[in-house]
């Protein structure tokens, strides 16, 4: 009786673990996407990933804690559950070509043949 007890005690200390793990991984992961996070995602929130939430705090304008409160978590794309949402990128349309009368790199070219030199 002792023994399944202690297995299954053992089992949910490590359950438990996994799924913060989870959230600072993810978390991580979103701070580093954006800049503010150097180290290696490792899912362990240390020194570097504390600063790094304080920088992306002050940067947009949260409440500065260091912690993973709900409003970052919000702001970092990344749910409580530890799931982070990717956002895509919308398209963008090609630049227009310019017209060759709005084209200035012919009278660039055209000054420079007809330059004297400076030096006499």
């Amino acid at each position: 009786m002792k023994l399944p007890v202690a297995i299954l005690i053992l089992v949910a200390a490590m359950v438990i673990p996994a799924r913060a793990d989870q959230l600072v991984q993810n978390v991580q992961q979103a701070l580093k996407d954006e800049g503010f996070y150097y180290g290696e995602v490792t899912g362990e929130k240390d020194a570097d990933t504390t600063a790094a939430i304080r920088r992306y705090q002050i940067r947009n304008g949260l409440q500065i804690t260091g912690e993973l409160n709900d409003e970052t978590l919000k702001a970092l794309g990344v749910d409580s559950s530890g799931v982070h949402a990717t956002v895509k990128a919308s398209p963008t349309t090609a630049p227009e070509q310019i017209p060759a009368s709005l084209d200035n790199s012919d009278l660039r070219e055209g000054r420079r043949e007809n330059a004297s030199p400076t030096n006499p």
